[in-house]
């Protein structure tokens, strides 16, 4: 089980099992008293939860809303408690509150994960797996990207594969697709240049696309498969071939199928 706190002045009562996660969640305007300074010295303002500054050992991940004033103490207090606390907390803000610059470095030193305009309710906190390496992949998890390139490259392989209706490979896939695609010449769709028009403009290189295929699939590490087929379109003058669109094909059906 995933152990997950959640700080912020209007953060909802959330203490609950969802899958793999444990949320709980402290507001600490509601909570607050006058003890709370002194229970840690007078060292932190008395409308902030005190007592989860000092212990977020037993959570796997911190949920810090900034960019106020209290979450600056509260970075400041767990990382002089132990540098290693910084490697579980994701600031998130309701809005596009901007961090003063002191907040900001200490997020740039530790590269803490930000996440704007934070909905709780919105999380898919379903898509938690254990074991979760890091707030950057609870992140990712979490707040998965719109998939944009590889819904395009879904429909340039489908483009590909009506055109090709007559390859064995093609047919037998398509069989199982039920979509409207405009018709292609099958010659046309073999050529990187069909495929690479649509990609030309925001990805001047094959490792920029697959930087954001790895986004968007979540993941360090894609499908050789998905690769393959990427240095295929970046060849000038190439030609793609109905094994390598298929396969292709099948592996991100499978990926995005499987979640």
């Amino acid at each position: 089980m995933v152990k997950i706190h959640i700080f912020g002045r209007t953060v909802p009562n959330l203490n609950k099992d969802i899958g793999l996660c444990r949320l709980t969640s402290f507001d600490h305007d509601s909570a607050c008293d006058s003890d709370h300074s002194k229970s840690n010295g007078g060292s932190l303002p008395c409308n902030y939860p005190c007592n989860g500054v000092t212990d977020i050992n037993k959570y796997d991940f911190v949920f810090l809303h900034y960019p106020n004033s209290e979450s600056y103490v509260a970075l400041k207090t767990w990382e002089t408690l132990n540098e290693q606390l910084m490697g579980k907390i994701i600031l998130f803000t309701g809005g596009d509150g901007v961090p003063k610059a002191a907040m900001q470095t200490i997020i740039n030193r530790y590269n803490i994960p930000v996440i704007n305009g934070f909905e709780i309710d919105r999380m898919r906190w379903d898509f938690v797996k254990e074991p979760v390496a890091s707030a950057k992949e609870l992140v990712d998890m979490i707040c998965p990207k719109v998939r944009e390139v590889l819904a395009a490259l879904v429909i340039l392989c489908q483009g590909y594969m009506i055109a090709n209706k007559d390859d064995s490979k093609c047919a037998e896939i398509m069989k199982s697709v039920a979509i409207a695609v405009k018709t292609e010449k099958a010659n046309e769709t073999r050529k990187s240049s069909w495929w690479y028009n649509v990609f030309d403009s925001d990805f001047k290189s094959k490792e920029e696309l697959i930087k954001r295929v790895k986004e968007e699939f979540s993941t360090t590490v894609v499908k050789e498969n998905v690769i393959t087929l990427i240095d295929k379109i970046y060849t000038p003058r190439g030609v793609i071939e109905s094994q390598v669109v298929c396969n292709a094909y099948n592996a991100i059906i499978e990926k995005l199928g499987g979640e």
